[in-house]
């Protein structure tokens, strides 16, 4: 979901609701974003919920870590670009896979 123009994300997006939005900005300018949106149940979202959390690094612009789910595709992680299968258990364990994530480039990644 793209923020309006004074950088807002709306409450509401027809059926969908805003649940969760957190960006963060480090002090060497890495941005972490994490946006859940319940939405219906359906066969494309069996949970309810659809989210997008990203890590772009430091003078980057595409995420290096980005969890998503959409249609098509359903729950998968992107990794240094390369796409992955994401077995989704909840919304605790799915913030703590990509936090383990990020750990893990942010370590690997001494710049």
């Amino acid at each position: 979901m793209e923020d309006d123009a004074a950088g807002r994300v709306p409450r509401s997006a027809g059926r969908a609701r805003l649940a969760f939005w957190e960006k963060v900005t480090d002090d060497q300018g890495g941005i972490t974003e994490a946006i859940i949106w319940e939405v219906p149940k359906s066969a494309a979202y069996p949970e309810g919920l659809k989210y997008r959390l990203a890590y772009i690094p430091p003078g980057r612009d595409e995420p290096a870590v980005l969890y998503d789910v959409h249609p098509g595709k359903g729950h998968h992680r992107h990794i240094k670009g390369i796409e992955f299968p994401y077995e989704f258990l909840d919304v605790r364990q799915l913030r703590v896979d990509f936090e383990a994530d990020v750990e893990r480039l942010m370590k690997g990644d001494r710049r």
